[in-house]
């Protein structure tokens, strides 16, 4: 937005990080051009209640489904409600290549043109620019690299929400955390990511367990140096709660059962405190069982500590 000249009007977000819907209509004006809610972590923004916004302003959809590869509600999938959509291939998202890259998605034949002109140095006819443009083509290596990969999306997005599943049904008995949801199809679950007032501890702690973690993101777009002193960070409460308590545990959809049983092992000890119990019975070691974390106790995937 700030390269072509527009000025982001950030909207505060609801506790799964995406837009909230009731606060879009306060900050549209005269000079409002677009309304562009982010599919963030996977999950599907609120495109109902968006898109009633938008229409009563007469203002298009500009989807960012960079993280929301094959996420549905109602028949319609991530990139599919907006004017345009855009996704991004980079190699850790849902459906990644093995290098950068990206598409635009939309139904209208005029902006599809504009599009493939401005990705192609602003030329729609060889050796004539109507327009100044980009390099920003496809390549074709990247391109084969993806179809390959797309048929499998929908079986790599069914294994992340199992695993969401498996996560939920642990991080939400135990004490300390913040947990999304169980879900549904509208969550393909790029990141599973969890709350917690003590985030950097907790971050230490499973490290230390030899679970690595992340944290999506540590600093909105408004506290970022390039537009800090354009914003108010206290008009926005909830993205800046957010920022200092997400914590993203591993997601992905190859990954074995033995990791998957170590990170829930690491955040039952974690948590310990709130399952003196488990400790008991294990006291160098925690078990994986039924009740916990929804599969046997098999011996091989009882991990050792310490």
């Amino acid at each position: 937005m700030s390269h072509v000249g527009a000025r982001p009007v950030p909207v505060d977000v609801r506790h799964d990080g995406n837009i909230d819907p009731d606060r879009i209509a306060a900050a549209v004006t005269r000079r409002t051009r677009a309304i562009v809610p982010v599919h963030l972590f996977g999950h599907l923004a609120d495109m109902e209640a968006i898109l009633d916004v938008a229409s009563r302003f007469g203002l298009p959809v500009v989807e960012d489904a960079a993280q929301a590869h094959g996420a549905e509600r109602l028949g319609r999938r991530a990139g599919s409600f907006g004017t345009l959509s855009a996704f991004s291939f980079y190699p850790t998202k849902n459906l990644g290549a093995l290098g950068d890259g990206g598409a635009v998605c939309t139904s209208d034949a005029m902006l599809a043109a504009a599009v493939r002109s401005l990705r192609n140095y602003g030329s729609a006819t060889k050796n004539r620019h109507d327009v100044l443009g980009h390099n920003s083509r496809l390549d074709d290596l990247q391109a084969a690299f993806l179809s390959v990969k797309l048929p499998g999306l929908d079986a790599a997005n069914d294994s992340r929400r199992n695993l969401a599943g498996r996560y939920h049904d642990v991080f939400s008995a135990l004490p300390g955390f913040a947990c999304p949801g169980p879900g549904d199809n509208s969550m393909v679950w790029h990141q599973f990511v969890l709350r917690s007032d003590a985030r950097d501890s907790l971050q230490a702690r499973l490290a230390l367990e030899g679970v690595g973690t992340a944290i999506h993101y540590p600093v909105a777009p408004f506290d970022q140096p390039c537009y800090a002193a354009s914003y108010d960070s206290a008009q926005f409460p909830i993205a800046s709660e957010l920022a200092s308590t997400v914590i993203s545990l591993p997601m992905a959809d190859y990954l074995t059962e033995l990791e998957i049983c170590h990170v829930l092992q690491a955040g039952i000890r974690a948590a310990s405190q709130g399952w003196l119990g488990l400790i008991r019975k294990y006291p160098n070691r925690v078990a994986c069982d039924r009740p916990v974390c929804g599969f046997p106790l098999l011996e091989e995937f009882v991990i050792p500590f310490g």
